[in-house]
């Protein structure tokens, strides 16, 4: 706050708050401490007062005071507790592994809905009736976790329903999966709903338009739905049945997500009327399998904001299969992709537009996962 104060980064003070808050879990997370990491920890922070350049001053300051701390979380505590950005008890407090939750729930409101993070629920329902309160889902470390097997060859990555955005990206298991998956998560919210928000939830939300929903659609994920007496698994792309209508019965939960590994190249793209922080207009996702010639082996696509749920355009997939990746192919995907769905027209863009927004995603998708070829020079010539 003292840096803030100095920096006049506070006038009216109703953000202060919220900058101050994740100016200090920046410090305390352990990530690499300087001027633009600090920036991207303070996304989602809004102030109408500063212009945000002496928000960016004191971020900068930070960063240059307590550049070098350690990486240990005991250790980094201390520290920060000893320059005085955090409290002591509060240091000593966080030090300490929190007890784990239990794999076991107490008991849910019958009368209420279960819920991931809450991030979109809480939006729409500030102050729930007592007798409809929802119940989170488990969260336990079992729900938290994210593992993988091979079944039949194949690495199977399990994702717990309580994963979250943030553990989802930085998972290394996640990484090998898809080979670039990461380099999207900054596409995706901002750090305090990425924090927050668990990726069953964000499916179970089921928005047309979910970025995390276009990317597991295209990783082939798989949901494990269970009741207390038995156990399912739908493909994602089939758990949606219309506008905000999903397959899951009463008494039934997401349990997890499962998806296979072993992809060779993964690529994200999404337009929307801010380049951070907002909800797309559309969005794909492409995932492909090479052999060591380069042909497309397996492949698979997804697009979002081009119907009433997210989808998997399987034709643009069979295009793909037994090819080399070339202009020619990404024109061939793009319009396959175009004449998917029937988007609608509102706010964000006209039916035409979307769609052909979405040909010229695909084209930017085979740009990204092919870079050596510079295939943007020939597909704008």
């Amino acid at each position: 706050m003292e840096a803030m104060l100095d920096e006049g980064a506070s006038q009216c003070g109703f953000c202060s708050p919220g900058f101050v808050l994740a100016l200090t879990g920046y410090l305390v997370s352990g990530a690499r401490v300087d001027p633009v990491e600090a920036m991207v920890a303070v996304e989602g922070n809004l102030c109408r007062c500063t212009g945000y350049g002496s928000i960016r001053r004191a971020a900068a300051r930070l960063a240059a005071e307590f550049h070098g701390l350690p990486t240990e979380l005991g250790a980094r505590l201390a520290a920060l507790a000893q320059r005085k950005a955090l409290p002591d008890g509060l240091a000593a407090l966080m030090a300490v592994p929190p007890e784990a939750t239990s794999d076991h729930p107490a008991a849910a409101n019958p009368a209420g809905i279960v819920i991931g993070g809450g991030t979109d629920y809480f939006v729409r329902n500030p102050d729930p009736d007592p007798g409809l309160a929802p119940s989170f889902s488990d969260r336990g470390p079992a729900a938290r976790a994210i593992g993988e097997s091979v079944e039949s060859g194949r690495t199977i990555v399990r994702l717990g329903a309580a994963v979250n955005a943030t553990d989802f990206f930085a998972s290394p298991i996640v990484r090998r999966a898809a080979p670039g998956i990461e380099r999207h998560e900054l596409e995706v919210a901002s750090p305090p709903i990425r924090n927050r928000a668990t990726l069953v939830g964000n499916i179970v939300n089921a928005s047309p338009i979910a970025d995390m929903t276009a990317m597991l659609i295209a990783l082939g994920a798989r949901l494990v739905i269970a009741n207390s007496a038995s156990e399912r698994i739908v493909a994602l792309e089939d758990f949606y049945l219309g506008y905000k209508k999903i397959d899951l019965k009463p008494g039934e939960q997401v349990k997890a997500v499962l998806f296979e590994g072993g992809w060779s190249r993964f690529a994200f793209e999404k337009a929307a009327k801010r380049e951070r922080l907002d909800i797309a207009t559309v969005n794909c996702a492409m995932a492909v399998r090479l052999a060591a010639d380069g042909t497309i082996t397996e492949a698979r696509y997804s697009a979002g904001g081009v119907a009433a749920t997210p989808l998997r355009l399987r034709d643009a997939e069979t295009t793909m299969i037994g090819k080399k990746p070339s202009a020619a192919l990404a024109r061939a995907i793009g319009t396959l992709a175009s004449g998917a769905g029937s988007p609608m027209s509102d706010v964000r863009g006209s039916s035409t537009y979307r769609k052909r927004l979405l040909e010229r995603l695909a084209w930017a998708a085979c740009c990204r996962l092919w870079p050596e070829l510079r295939l943007e020079e020939e597909l704008l010539a």
